[in-house]
C-alpha cells in the first residue's frame, strides 16, 4: 500500500471551503431568523407570502 504525501495546499484549500460553507450556513440561518422576527412577531401579521391565508380560513369556519 503506498502512503500519501501531505499536500499542505490541499490542506489550506479544504480547510477555506469549510469555513465559507459553515459561514453560509449561520448566515443563511441568521437571515430567516431575522426575516421571522420582523415579519411575524413584531406585526402581529402573516409574512407577505401567504397574503390570503387567514382570510381564506375565516370565511370557512363562518
Amino acid at each position: 500500500m503506498k502512503q500519501r504525501e501531505d499536500d499542505p495546499a490541499a490542506k489550506r484549500a479544504f480547510r477555506r471551503m469549510a469555513i465559507f460553507a459553515v459561514a453560509l450556513i449561520l448566515g443563511g440561518i441568521l437571515l430567516v431568523f431575522l426575516w421571522m422576527k420582523d415579519s411575524a412577531v413584531n406585526t402581529g401579521q402573516l409574512p407577505k407570502a401567504w397574503p390570503g391565508l387567514l382570510h381564506d380560513s375565516a370565511h370557512a369556519v363562518t
